[in-house]
Formats: C-alpha cells, sequence, structure tokens
C-alpha cells in the first residue's frame, strides 16, 4: 500500500512527464523544390532526422513513407500525387500518380486508392537526403508556380505536414516589366543627348 501511495505521489507531481508521448524520430529537417527554366523541371529535395528505410514493410503496409499532394486548393482533385509510399514495391522508380481514378484502367494494390500512374522518375538516397527530378507538365497541370503539401509518415502515423511554394519560378510579367523599365531608361538617356534647338521667339 505505501509502494501505491508513492507512486501515486510522482504521478501527481509530475504528470507532463508521465504522459508526454515520445518524439518521433523520423521526420523532416529541411526540403526544398526548385524549378529549373532551361529544361522545364523541378527538383524535390528532402532532408531526413535519420536515414530512411523505404524498404522496410509492416503488416499496415510501408513503414517510413511520404506523399506529395500538387495543388492543394482543392482537396480530393489535386494535380498528382507523388507517392513516395511505393518505394518498396516499385523497384528503382519513384511514381507519381492522378489524384483520381478517371476512366483509365484499375490502378495496381499499392496505389494506396490513388488513380493511375502519370509517370515514373529516378530518385537519389544519399544518407538522409532524398531527391528527384520530374518534368514540369509530370506534376502540374498549371505550370511551374505551383503550392504542394508535404506529408511524411512513420508507421501511417504524421510525423511531419506542410504546405510549401516551388522556388525558383519568376513573377508574373517581370519580364515585361524589366522590358518597361529599360524603355524608360534608354528614352531618358536619348533625351540627354538630343540636340537643344532654339525656340523661334528666342
Amino acid at each position: 500500500m505505501k509502494n501505491i501511495k508513492q507512486l501515486c505521489s510522482i504521478v501527481l507531481a509530475c504528470p507532463a512527464l508521465c504522459l508526454a508521448a515520445p518524439a518521433p524520430s523520423f521526420g523532416l529537417s529541411s526540403q526544398s523544390a526548385i524549378y529549373d527554366k532551361s529544361h522545364e523541371t523541378i527538383t524535390f529535395t528532402m532532408n531526413f532526422l535519420e536515414v530512411p528505410d523505404f524498404g522496410k514493410v509492416n503488416n499496415r503496409g510501408q513503414y517510413y513513407a511520404f506523399q506529395y499532394f500538387v495543388n492543394p486548393d482543392s482537396p480530393g482533385d489535386y494535380d498528382s500525387i507523388i507517392r513516395g509510399g511505393e518505394l518498396a514495391y516499385s523497384g528503382d522508380k519513384l511514381i507519381i500518380r492522378e489524384s483520381h481514378g478517371g476512366t483509365g484502367p484499375v490502378p495496381d494494390p499499392n496505389a494506396g486508392g490513388w488513380g493511375v500512374a502519370r509517370g515514373k522518375v529516378d530518385y537519389s538516397l544519399e544518407g538522409k537526403v532524398f531527391s528527384f527530378t520530374v518534368p514540369v507538365g509530370m506534376v502540374s497541370d498549371h505550370g511551374a508556380a505551383f503550392s504542394y503539401r508535404l506529408v511524411v509518415y512513420e508507421d501511417v502515423y504524421k510525423v511531419s505536414d506542410g504546405v510549401y511554394h516551388v522556388s525558383g519560378v519568376p513573377e508574373p510579367g517581370s519580364g515585361t516589366l524589366m522590358l518597361g523599365g529599360l524603355a524608360v531608361v534608354g528614352l531618358a538617356f536619348k533625351r540627354r543627348l538630343s540636340p537643344v534647338v532654339p525656340s523661334a521667339q528666342a
């Protein structure tokens, strides 16, 4: 009985210690998506907190996984889904899928309920850094200036969830504004060099 009372006093004295959930060991340290205009591609990069083992599976599926939702402004009708939850089954390729089934063939059982494949790309995993490059048209129906939601999972539980934007995309109309600015500078320079014609009344 004395031991039980001591245990209860410890629990009451430090409820935060007793109820706090352990911090996840897997998650994102940083991420990026950079647009390359010369090749019309986007390079996605994720830096994880620990080296991921995407080949690890259990009875719920792939243990470590991630998923990109491209253009998440209309939930359920994304431009594409980048499926990091199929790496254990897809070999050395990363699969990009439609967000809905559409009228195409029934996707394979590892698709997670998402649509048919829009394409597959190579990826690189070097230590904690995972990266891949995709053509803009493979992931987006609205050009390179898009946002995306990135979710990272550990054993089906979310350990990271955020919305980000592709970087390196020129602002709309920036080229026109630059040309306009150059024209104004050129006109001012021309006026400085133009000879002054005396007035007829001088």
